[in-house]
């Protein structure tokens, strides 16, 4: 729980650890179990926020209780939202009991719902919506190299729906926050090997919770 409001709380701080602890909870296949929530209306220092109420219900039900299933969600006020890319040079791995591993499934019991997704020769990209609420959502594309040999750099361009702006943007490089919008690479997750993967995720507020569209993936 965050308060923006007030800057020296550090709010923006705040938001750039729960996506890298997002990422954490993901590579041990529980990414639905974290909520963040700093989009609130009031800014008094040390109140209870009504935006709160829901959520934090649903998890002490979920995992106090053992009597809901509620999935996590991540609200990030637009004015603080931090960018995860700039502080990491390193890709999430998906670990299981066996050891870990680069790239595939998170095992967040998500197998990467597909509402859309291209392909242009070798490089492919889907996308999966990992939680919205009612203006806003927050996506991941992930990228896969489908060829024989290392893909050196990756481009993925969508088209977002009228009204819909990207407010943060991690593990990528875009071109535009609204309609058009083109991603590229950055230099630690650009170079792909045969069948292995890369992720950038992204949160969108206004407009609708529609997916983007027209997806598609080239090299470089």
């Amino acid at each position: 729980m965050e308060n923006p409001h007030i800057d020296w709380l550090a709010a923006r701080s705040g938001s750039v650890a729960a996506l890298g602890g997002a990422e954490v909870y993901k590579a041990l296949g529980a990414g639905s179990n974290l909520t963040y929530w700093s989009d609130v209306r009031d800014g008094t220092h040390c109140a209870v926020r009504s935006e709160w109420r829901t959520p934090l219900q649903q998890s002490i039900q979920k995992f106090l209780l053992g009597t809901g299933s509620g999935s996590g969600a991540f609200r990030i006020a637009a004015g603080k939202s931090g960018n995860l890319s700039a502080w990491r040079d390193w890709q999430t791995p998906a670990l299981s009991d066996g050891g870990g591993g680069t790239g595939g499934d998170p095992g967040d019991g998500d197998p990467g719902g597909d509402p859309g997704g291209g392909t242009n020769g070798t490089c492919a990209a889907a996308y999966r919506n990992v939680n919205s609420w009612p203006g806003g959502f927050r996506g991941e594309v992930t990228i896969r190299n489908n060829g024989t040999n290392t893909l050196n750099g990756w481009t993925v361009g969508m088209t977002l729906a009228s009204g819909q702006s990207i407010s943060s943007l991690w593990d990528g490089v875009n071109t535009g926050t609204s309609g058009s919008v083109t991603v590229r690479s950055t230099p630690y997750n650009g170079t792909l090997a045969a069948n292995t993967t890369a992720t950038f995720g992204f949160t969108v507020t206004g407009g609708s919770t529609a997916a983007p569209g027209s997806i598609t993936c080239k090299s470089p």
